[in-house]
């Protein structure tokens, strides 16, 4: 073995005082690189090795993740696309399937891996990396590798699923995770150090289960999941991976899922990662951020929670997703309250890391509400040491735990000797407890009861208070509630409806509280710090910020928050009076005297005590801690510990935000490396100030030495003013005094805004609209006519003879003017006498016609004459 690989080998076994393996084999190899003394390394690991039984002794071991990669990551890495929520991650999943990066038999594609880490590196964010193989793996490896068929058609697969125990697919597989690490190897050192974890998937998905659905009648092969080969297939899969990613130097920690030493398929992997892996490790698990009161959660609790908040021994993380259980009927209830007490579940369990999908992101648009719930997850998940953690809560909850046959005694509750997961009527007597009932307790969905987590995930249609193995008591961190059934009730349901149900318009506070019960003597609550939290160790706080959120529900309750101010000195630190609004109201105090030593009454840092004979009803509290830090940690005393002091003998600075060797404080340019003054302190460095000594003044766009602050035109180097203030400057503005007008167009000394005709020097003016300017129009107050070529006072367009100035009317239309036409009567000469003369016309064509009867003899010349003097 090589001399790293034995000094691995000796410091980081299983044992109590073992270095987690990621930890230790990153640490060994960079020492390593640094020395080829291999007796030195060994002095330097000792040397480490005693700090850790330091450590050790005050029960805080190294956590298995950095702190700041606990809290909420993108699932779905929807960030590399839209930043609006970024602020809410601490890292991101890299998921990639194995058919995208080897598309080709050895033939592979890093782009996007390469892009993703370097926007996780860009962002100020972490990272952790997976590939799904199985029936994600490429085409190609079905040449040589049998399928095994089953019905199955989820997740775009086509119901195949490769014979994991062939030769040629373990090949394959192994050489495509050693491609993966050797490529991780290349990447820079700071951009492989924001690779928090990589998730080990050796079957479908992350589920580490063979196949999904059932395999057909036809498949020529079938594994199933307790089969003895699967999990040493799954084993040799594990230490491939530990080779490459672990003992190779490159210190990466592991996420392994199904490795419950409870269970007997998984038992055999669980000895292995804890015997080889040692500690670091994570496990995929807690689904209890999903939903609450969810089958199991006591259980989980109680297997993991010592290894993965304030661990002694074998510190590890875990990981769940909140897939698209908030879709699911139980969260569809109402959102918001799903989340919030989702979140409190998960923490009450552990939970690392709360990888949040696509549709739950999505989600916060519509439910903006939810974001204090994910909020407070990044603020606690990294709380794992009490000695350190800023923050502490109680939030007030009972649960009503079937699975308890003491406090629910199988033969007064249910129909079986034994408490049974199965037995329906056993939720429904509990709820039904005289007790339980008067406090709001039931049970909505009897059979979601009866279920496992993954059916009321996504089954579960209403609320139960009771459940199978559910967490009974308040949910909690660094801070207890002493004796709480003891002190105060559990409520459940405040403000249901008639039904006793809840709707989307409940307060998410609304379905679980604590109250007093005066008349049973339980009229003060206590509430007492973990002992690490204010040990002699880690002192006193500086200031203690309580916030207390309770429903104010009757008018003129009173009760009181006090706290222990040391030697026997119990102080008031908020009197409250109730308006009875039956609202949810938050009291924030902050104590700066506080004394947190357990040492108050009952033994209790501060106690909530009702001052009347009305029961007030309480949703629970946070308090964040400032603490105090000692001289050798504040070597200034500047009150910011020298760890984040960038001038740590300097007591009027300890920021220096663009890293200039400038303090902010005198840095009048933080965030310009460049820059340290500003002169005239209008905000403008003065290397990018165009008036240095000018406060008014910082910006000479044009260059023309006026700032553009005074400057009318700021980006005309030959103008200045505009007097008019109609934008354009003085000696571009043809009206320079007018603040309507700026252009003349054509010159004709009107405004192209005035001028109908801006383009016309001999035009400005339509008075009549008709698009013909009233300088040439003969008619410039009717809109229908505009020219009169004969110049008789008639429009062109209402005269029958514009070219003929004695004409203008053909009444008959016969081509012969009114005028000319004597056969046309002329109202003007008639007088109205038309109809008279029509008579006499028809009088003298009779008498025509009887001369002619009477005179035929008249011939030729006669008639003639006649004809001509009737003309006449």
């Amino acid at each position: 073995m090589k001399s790293n690989e034995i000094l691995i080998e000796l410091f980081t076994s299983k044992g109590k005082m073992g270095w987690p393996r990621a930890v230790g084999s990153r640490l060994i190899n960079a020492l390593v690189n640094a020395s080829s003394n291999v007796k030195l390394i060994a002095k330097t690991m000792i040397a480490l090795t005693a700090i850790s039984f330091s450590i050790e002794a005050n029960e805080q071991v190294p956590s298995a993740l950095p702190l700041d990669a606990y809290g909420v990551w993108d699932r779905s890495a929807i960030s590399l696309t839209d930043d609006k929520y970024l602020h809410l991650f601490k890292g991101l999943q890299l998921g990639y399937d194995w058919s995208d990066i080897e598309p080709v038999n050895g033939v592979y594609d890093w782009t996007q891996l390469d892009q993703e880490i370097q926007f996780a590196y860009d962002n100020g964010l972490y990272a952790y990396l997976s590939v799904n193989a199985g029936p994600d793996c490429p085409d190609w490896v079905y040449n040589t590798v049998p399928k095994m068929l089953t019905d199955f058609g989820g997740h775009g697969w086509d119901g195949d699923f490769p014979y994991y125990y062939h030769e040629d697919y373990i090949t394959h597989y192994n050489d495509m995770i050693t491609n993966l690490a050797t490529h991780i190897a290349s990447l820079e050192p700071e951009l492989r150090e924001k690779i928090a974890f990589l998730q080990v998937k050796t079957g479908a998905t992350g589920d580490e289960t063979p196949s999904h659905g059932v395999y057909l009648q036809n498949s020529p092969y079938k594994i199933a999941i307790k089969d003895t080969d699967w999990q040493s297939f799954r084993i040799a899969a594990f230490q491939h991976h530990k080779e490459k990613f672990v003992d190779s130097g490159l210190g990466i920690p592991l996420l392994f899922n199904n490795i419950d030493a409870d269970k007997d398929e998984q038992r055999a992997a669980w000895r292995w990662v804890s015997k080889n892996v040692g500690s670091g490790f994570g496990i995929k698990g807690s689904a209890y951020v999903r939903g609450h009161h969810l089958t199991g959660e006591g259980y989980l609790k109680n297997k993991w929670y010592d290894n993965l908040v304030n661990p002694t021994t074998l510190p590890l993380f875990s990981r769940s997703e909140m897939d698209q259980s908030h879709t699911r009927p139980l969260y569809l209830i109402n959102k918001p309250l799903g989340f919030y007490w989702g979140v409190l579940s998960g923490l009450n369990t552990g939970l690392s890391v709360f990888d949040v999908t696509k549709s739950a992101i999505d989600a916060l648009t519509d439910y903006p509400e939810i974001i204090p719930s994910l909020e407070f997850f990044n603020r606690y998940a990294p709380e794992i040491y009490p000695s350190t953690t800023k923050g502490a809560y109680s939030i007030f909850h009972e649960g009503l735990n079937s699975a308890d046959a003491v406090k629910f005694p199988p033969s007064e509750y249910g129909i079986n000797s034994k408490a049974k997961r199965s037995d329906q009527q056993r939720y429904q007597d509990i709820c039904n407890d005289s007790v339980y009932a008067a406090r709001g307790a039931q049970c909505d969905d009897l059979y979601g009861a009866t279920k496992g987590q993954v059916y009321q995930r996504e089954d579960q249609t209403g609320y139960n208070d009771a459940g199978w193995d559910i967490h009974d008591g308040n949910f909690e961190r660094w801070i207890e509630q002493i004796d709480p059934d003891g002190t105060s009730i559990g409520l459940f349901r405040l403000n249901a409806d008639a039904q006793g149900l809840l709707n989307e318009n409940n307060s998410i506070y609304d379905r679980f509280a604590r109250s007093f019960d005066t008349a049973n003597d339980k009229d003060t609550m206590y509430f007492k710090f973990h002992e690490h939290v204010f040990s002699e160790t880690v002192g006193q706080p500086d200031v203690i910020t309580l916030e207390l959120i309770w429903l104010d529900k009757n008018a003129g309750s009173t009760w009181e928050l006090r706290y222990d101010a040391g030697q026997d000195n119990i102080k008031t630190a908020h009197a409250a009076k109730g308006d009875g609004d039956n609202k949810w109201k938050t009291i924030t105090v902050t104590l700066s005297d506080a004394v947190m030593n357990n040492n108050g009454p009952n033994g209790a840092d501060f106690i909530l005590v009702n001052t009347d004979d009305i029961d007030d009803i309480f949703h629970g509290f946070e308090a964040k801690i400032t603490r105090k830090l000692s001289p050798s940690d504040d070597t200034d005393g500047d009150g910011v510990a020298n760890d984040d002091d960038a001038f740590p003998n300097d007591s009027s600075e300890w920021l220096d935000t663009d890293e200039d060797g400038v303090g902010d404080n005198t840095d009048a340019c933080p965030n310009d490396a460049t820059e340290t003054l500003d002169d005239d302190n209008d905000g403008y460095c003065n290397g990018k100030d165009a008036f240095p000594n000018d406060s008014s003044e910082w910006l000479d766009t044009d260059g023309d030495s006026v700032g553009d602050n005074e400057d009318a035109c700021p980006n005309d180097a030959d103008e200045t003013l505009d007097t008019d203030g109609d934008t354009y400057c003085n000696g571009k503005d043809a009206f320079p005094n007018d603040q309507a007008e700026w252009l003349d167009t054509d010159g004709d000394s009107v405004g192209d805004n005035a001028d109908a005709f801006p383009a016309d020097a001999t035009e400005s003016k339509d008075s009549d609209g008709d698009g013909v300017g009233d300088n040439g129009d003969a008619f410039p107050a009717d809109a229908t006519e505009s020219k009169d070529s004969d110049g008789d006072g008639v429009g062109d367009n209402g005269d029958a003879f514009p070219a003929d100035v004695s004409e203008s009317k053909d009444s008959d239309g016969d081509g012969i003017g009114d005028n000319a036409d004597v056969s046309q009567p002329s109202p003007a000469k008639s007088g109205g006498s038309f109809e008279f003369i029509s008579v006499l016309s028809l009088l003298g064509l009779a008498m025509f016609r009887n001369r002619k009867s009477k005179n035929r003899k008249f011939k030729g010349k006669n008639v003639q004459v006649h004809m001509k003097k009737s003309q006449r």
